[in-house]
């Protein structure tokens, strides 16, 4: 077994499974019944001062923006974003990067708890209610929101269902100058809300079987 195999297995695992994720290879995904989905992706990058060195890049990904991203065939990857940073390490490129070594126990536990202290916002960012407060509130939420925040804020409107505000900023959408490079995209945003306000069906991503498609951060 991969040194970082067997991190995952010993060190990362036993906290995902028991907040309710399942797993395939290197990456751990959580459902729920509206269709959010969190991920846990275990991504290896060696520099080879130690047996195992990593990140752990976590997504959350509510319903509503699986299924416009899914529109063309491809999933978006996280609306959410962030990856688990190693507390004390100094604040850069690389203090995200895990770099433990199997027999060190001290390291193994402070990934594990660190992971664990993670989780309840990852879990409460699945409801897109605690989303969208985000997304409104948080006044650097851009640094780990993927789309375009106004972009992000209408589609978790739309899983709020009709009001006054939704109305508003699609009628905007809709009225966007033809020559804005934004144009398109606010049509086809505007275009999907309404048809899912009016009870149509859409298709969704395998968060497990789907690679994230091109430029959809840029959205």
């Amino acid at each position: 077994m991969k040194p970082l195999d067997q991190v995952i297995r010993d060190r990362i695992a036993p906290v995902l499974k028991d907040a309710g994720f399942r797993r395939k290879g290197r990456l751990f995904w959580l459902e729920t019944s509206s269709g959010g989905c969190a991920t846990v992706d275990v991504i290896s990058f060696r520099l080879g001062y130690h047996d195992a060195e990593f990140f752990v890049e976590i997504d959350v990904e509510p319903g509503v923006y699986s299924d416009f991203c899914s529109r063309r065939g491809a999933g978006g990857g996280g609306l959410w974003w962030d990856r688990l940073r190693v507390p004390g390490k100094p604040a850069g490129r690389m203090s995200d990067l895990w770099s433990i070594n199997i027999d060190d126990d001290a390291a193994g536990q402070q990934l594990t708890e660190t992971l664990r202290q993670a989780l309840p916002q990852v879990l409460d960012l699945l409801d897109h209610k605690n989303m969208l407060a985000f997304v409104q509130k948080s006044p650097d939420s851009w640094r780990r929101i993927r789309p375009h925040r106004d972009v992000a804020i209408t589609l978790l409107l739309a899983e709020e269902g009709p009001s006054a505000e939704l109305d508003q900023r699609l009628a905007e959408l809709e009225a966007t100058d033809p020559t804005d490079k934004w144009a398109e995209l606010s049509r086809d945003l505007a275009a999907f809300v309404r048809k899912r306000l009016a009870g149509e069906s859409t298709g969704r991503a395998d968060p497990a079987g789907v690679e994230s498609a091109p430029g959809v951060g840029d959205i």
